[in-house]
């Protein structure tokens, strides 16, 4: 049996043919207005008498009246309008169904007529189709086969097996120009108002109080439009505005649903589409279980469906589950979407943004709205049914525009998706992001998300970071894409509890990472943190990067500034930092500016720092490779002021064989509580190479810079040009636990004055491993009270002829007189330092010079200690 027939059944069960117009009449006798029941008992009677364009007014506080009213001609038909609130007047006549199924409160058609131009306005229209036995598929208003210009206005319908107004059609017809407003609907089952193949219509200023509890035979709606395609046809519905209505209550869906859905087999040739809808304007509350606002895009065997130019503006949402929901299943499916000013606070999500097919969303834009909710406020993700081509991601051309999101339990905005080629690509701009997190962007699988874009905004997360960037594989994730790629961020403000967050947990996680402009202010840190884990050395693919940082500024209270840790072999690709501002003034606990970690074979790949500041009471840079055997770091740093008012300056770590590969530090100013520089190797081959060029120190504690190796080989090459120490205990120490613990030490063009010890070796530090040339060393000396000797260069492993560590080459240099050194004199006492001269004083053997006697006179510049060769020197400074 086709729809037709059954269409026609219908339309002969409600009655069409049982009261038959006066086709005997003239139109001439027909009255163009009936009152009732003062001219015609029943408003059927009266609809039938009236004169086609003419009106029926049906007396307010008449009836009840019982039954179905056809209308088949042009009328209007007027009873109690009321007041400008939705609904009918307090004495609007009630049209009563009895129950009886398979009617409507006004049908519009009647012995094959369908009129157009047909107003209804001021009644109660109740309880058709409420009787089980009868069908429970009643309405208020329903069309015939094609009505165009209808308006239903005033109105209150409630209780009713179905929908209030039902414009439900199948087959190819189409209807135009339908107004519904200021309406009252009260337990409309199924909708208030539904809307199949409509068009150029307006949904204005109505009221509608979903049932409870909601009965099982029907996914109710408030407003249900509904582009329907099946058994060969197709539908269009083109220009429908849902505008300053109200919605009260629970729907089983959602309270405004748009849905486009084909329903033909592939092989026909179909078009299911809902184009240029508004719904503005409109207030939603108490639907704790329910999405507010709901599009939806399926094709369940083939055929097109689209759903185009889609606007959702200005509305209020209060105590809804969801409040809009953009979805789609359909390739290509949905498209231009604007949401813009509205204002919604949800319980699970204020809006979700779903492509579950190829290309199924595109072209989505938010602006200017208030997003809050009890999870996250807003998501942007691909279903696990969305894998999709490489070039055509479920979800695409997503864009914020000063927006603000307010998550609660989770962030305030994510993109997320567990699908392969998920999301594409998604701008965020000027977003005012804030939640559990303040933007989390997450991918589970090959190219799951392939474009983010952060400019401007302040995001701040209440539990995490402001800003999160993972990738982390499902388990049956396939293909070569990064799981994230192409995030970049710039000019944005991260604050509340934690910073900047880049984590990738296998090979190719996080493809490339690019921040310019990012100003972070927080309670804890890291406030920046690269973190790559989960590859296992099989590739060289990393699980970050390459990361490129310019002009970063992070102030935290606790915990550290800047950090990157590779816990994994090749786990983060290259980093390049640029303008880095770090103030860990306030930090109460930690507070290291950079922090670098190795903790696997080639864990880090080269990080380059261009410009940085970095202050604190923890280290200013900190290197380590705790379980990082052949790590092979590689850093270089240039431009940075750093200062650390209770630690180390630069503290580098090398623990393991291979751990670092070179350390370069050039053009800086460091100055520490601590040492200003400690470098360390604590195993057999550890650092490779370090070179300081043009770095300027000071410390407040004894040892201004330190090199020392504890392990055989521990330090291979040590470059030094153009250091400065001035004014500290000792300017350079070198120390070496065995001979061969530094394989060479070179210093040139550098300076050292008003310290107790300009350069000094201990330990078992070959001296002949030292060479310094064209440097300064001017007024290095203790003060004449004290009971030691302070010195320019000094060697404190041995004399000249009983060095068995070798001389230092310590040859043209300047000794702050043109007479060169002076000696100390031969019958000096060895004596130990006491600890208030140097804080760890068994780090040069004790062998500190204790004054005795006047010197022996050779020069009056700095002193030189045994097993220094420093002839030829300079006459004047270098």
């Amino acid at each position: 049996m086709t729809r037709d027939v059954r269409r026609r059944q219908y339309l002969q069960a409600v009655g069409v043919g049982a009261v038959a117009l006066s086709a005997t009449n003239s139109a001439s006798a027909a009255p163009t207005a009936v009152v009732v029941p003062d001219d015609e008992p029943t408003i059927q009677a009266g609809v039938d008498a009236v004169a086609a364009g003419g009106t029926v007014r049906v007396k307010p506080g008449s009836g009840p009246y019982t039954g179905q009213v056809n209308v088949g001609k042009p009328m209007t038909i007027v009873g109690d309008p009321g007041d400008d609130t939705p609904g009918a007047g307090p004495d609007a006549p009630l049209i009563d169904g009895n129950g009886e199924g398979q009617r409507s409160g006004f049908l519009l058609y009647q012995q094959g007529a369908t009129p157009d131009d047909v107003t209804i306005e001021g009644f109660e229209i109740r309880n058709f189709g409420t009787r089980p036995e009868q069908g429970q598929w009643g309405h208020g208003v329903s069309p015939g086969s094609s009505n165009n210009g209808i308006t239903v206005r005033d109105c209150t319908i409630g209780d009713v097996g179905a929908a209030g107004i039902s414009v439900s059609t199948w087959g190819d017809r189409s209807y135009t120009d339908w107004t519904v407003e200021r309406c009252r609907f009260e337990n409309t089952p199924l909708a208030g108002v539904r809307f199949d193949h409509v068009s150029n219509a307006t949904v204005r200023a109505n009221e509608f109080h979903n049932p409870s509890p909601i009965p099982d035979e029907y996914p109710h709606f408030g407003v249900y439009l509904h582009a329907n395609t099946r058994e060969g046809n197709s539908g269009v519905q083109q220009g429908i505005t849902v505008e300053d209505n109200r919605f009260v209550g629970d729907s089983d869906r959602a309270s405004v649903y748009l849905l486009a859905i084909n329903k033909n087999d592939a092989s026909v040739d179909s078009v299911a589409a809902l184009e240029d809808v508004s719904v503005l304007r409109n207030e939603f509350a108490g639907m704790p279980n329910t999405i507010a606002i709901n599009t939806a895009v399926n094709s369940v065997r083939g055929g097109t469906t689209r759903m185009r130019n889609i606007e959702i503006g200005e509305n209020r949402i209060r105590e809804a589950a969801t409040g809009v929901v953009l979805d789609s299943g359909a390739e290509e499916g949905l498209s231009g979407v604007s949401v813009s000013a509205n204002d919604i606070d949800a319980d699970h999500a204020a809006l979700e943004v779903s492509g579950q097919a190829p290309a199924a969303i595109a072209d989505v834009v938010s602006s200017e709205n208030a997003y809050a909710s009890g999870d996250y406020a807003v998501r942007v993700t691909a279903g696990e049914e969305g894998d999709a081509e490489p070039d055509r991601p479920g979800t695409d051309g997503v864009r914020f525009v000063g927006d603000e999101a307010r998550g609660d339990r989770w962030p305030g905005l994510v993109v997320q998706t567990n699908a392969t080629n998920g999301v594409g690509s998604v701008a965020i701009e000027n977003v005012d992001a804030s939640g559990g997190a303040g933007v989390f962007i997450g991918g589970h699988a090959s190219g799951a998300v392939d474009s983010v874009d952060i400019t401007g905004g302040t995001l701040t997360g209440t539990r995490g970071p402001g800003l999160s960037v993972r990738g982390l594989p499902r388990t049956d994730a396939t293909g070569s894409a990064p799981l994230v790629d192409a995030v970049t961020v710039s000019n944005v403000d991260i604050r509340g509890t934690g910073g900047t967050k880049i984590a990738g947990d296998t090979a190719n996680a996080i493809g490339s990472v690019a921040i310019d402009g990012l100003d972070i202010d927080v309670d804890e840190g890291p406030g920046f943190e690269i973190r790559g884990s989960g590859t296992d050395g099989t590739t060289t693919t990393p699980a970050v990067g390459p990361v490129s940082v310019a002009d970063l500024s992070v102030a935290f209270g606790r915990g550290g500034g800047f950090r990157i840790a590779g816990e994994s072999p090749h786990a983060v690709a290259p980093v390049d930092v640029s303008n880095l501002a770090v103030d860990a003034t306030e930090v109460t606990e930690g507070g290291a500016g950079f922090v670098l970690r190795a903790r696997a074979e080639n864990a880090i790949a080269p990080i380059t720092i261009d410009g940085a500041t970095l202050r604190g009471r923890g280290p200013s840079i900190f290197v380590d490779t705790n379980d990082g055997e052949n790590a092979h770091v590689r850093l270089t740093a240039a431009d940075v002021t750093a200062e650390s008012t209770e630690s180390t300056g630069v503290t580098v770590t090398g623990r393991e064989s291979g751990a670092i590969d070179a350390i370069s530090l050039s053009e800086s100013t460091i100055r520490g509580g601590g040492s200003a520089v400690t470098i360390t190797g604590k195993a057999s081959g550890a650092i490779s190479s370090v070179s300081l060029t043009e770095v300027g120190t000071r410390s407040d504690a004894f040892y201004t810079s330190q090199l020392r190796a504890l392990a055989p080989n521990a330090i291979d090459t040590v470059d030094i040009v153009g250091l400065t120490a001035n004014d500290g205990g000792v300017g350079l120490f070198g120390f070496a636990r065995d001979a061969d613990g530094i394989g060479q030490l070179s210093i040139a063009d550098s300076e050292f004055r008003r310290n107790s010890y300009g350069v000094a070796s201990a330990g078992e530090l070959l001296g002949d491993r030292i060479r310094i040339r064209r440097t300064n060393f001017v007024d290095n000396e203790l003060p004449p009270e004290s009971e030691f000797v302070g010195y320019g260069v000094a060697n404190f492993t041995g004399g000249e002829s009983e060095n068995p560590n070798g001389t230092i080459d310590a040859r043209h240099n300047y000794w702050g007189h043109p007479s060169g050194p002076t000696r100390p004199h031969p019958a000096r006492e060895n004596g130990k330092a006491s600890e208030k001269r140097s804080d760890r004083p068994e780090e040069v053997g004790g062998e500190f010079e204790k004054r005795r006697g006047p010197p022996e006179t050779l020069g009056k510049g700095d002193r030189v200690s045994d097993g220094v060769a420093f002839r030829p020197w300079l006459n004047k400074p270098a």
